[in-house]
Parts: C-alpha cells; structure tokens; sequence
C-alpha cells in the first residue's frame, strides 16, 4: 500500500490543467486535504505560467506555487510539456526543479564594457 502511494504521487502520470497562472490537477489519488510536508505531486505541465502562479490539486483550493526561496514564479519558471515537482509546506507549494532563466541583468551592452575594460593592472 505505502509503495502504490509513493508511486501514485511521485510518477508524473497527470498533466496540468486549467490556465497558464492558474493551474488545476487532478491526481489518482484520494485526498482530502493538503498536508505540510507529505502532499508531494509531481506533474508533466499543460501551460507555461507567465508570473505568479497557483495550483488547485484535486479541487481542494487553488495555492500559490514559490520558489525554494518563497518568492513568486518567475515568467516560464513552469513550462509547457516539462515535468514538476511541487511540495506543500503548510501554506504555499514549494516548486523544487523550476526551469531556469538567464540572468537579465547581463546584456551583450555590460558584456562589450567588461571586455573593453581594463581588468589586470
């Protein structure tokens, strides 16, 4: 029993439904309520966010998705045919293998200015 319940809730067998910021899944699972620390889901993603973004599993309350760091998603944090992992930590969903964003603050402009600039001497 506790084998098919770590195999229902870590297999990625269930895509992600509803809007881009506003995500539903439905799990094969029977829950009731969200729990901290064991409501585990991983899913295969139906849409890219494009900013903050929450998640209603099973019809139990859509909750905000955060980062490690508990900051909001960034735009593309979740997308479209990717799978996730999310955990609930007691308030939010926590997003453990977000896809990565290149730092915006580095431009071919900053990166033209540090290769001119004189860095030894």
């Amino acid at each position: 029993m506790l084998a098919r319940g770590f195999r229902d809730t870590i297999i990625p067998t269930q895509t992600s439904g509803g809007a881009a910021n506003a995500q539903t899944l439905t799990t094969n699972q029977t829950i009731s309520a969200y729990a901290a620390g064991t409501s585990s889901f991983t899913f295969k993603a139906g849409a890219t966010n494009t900013g903050a973004c929450t998640i209603n599993v099973d019809g139990l309350g859509a909750k905000t998705i955060k980062t490690t760091a508990g900051a909001d998603l960034w735009a593309g944090a979740i997308t479209s045919g990717g799978y996730y992992w999310i955990v609930y930590d007691g308030t939010n969903f926590i997003l453990l293998n977000p896809t990565g964003i290149a730092d915006k603050a580095v431009t071919l402009a900053k990166m033209a200015d540090l290769a001119a600039s004189k860095l030894i001497g």
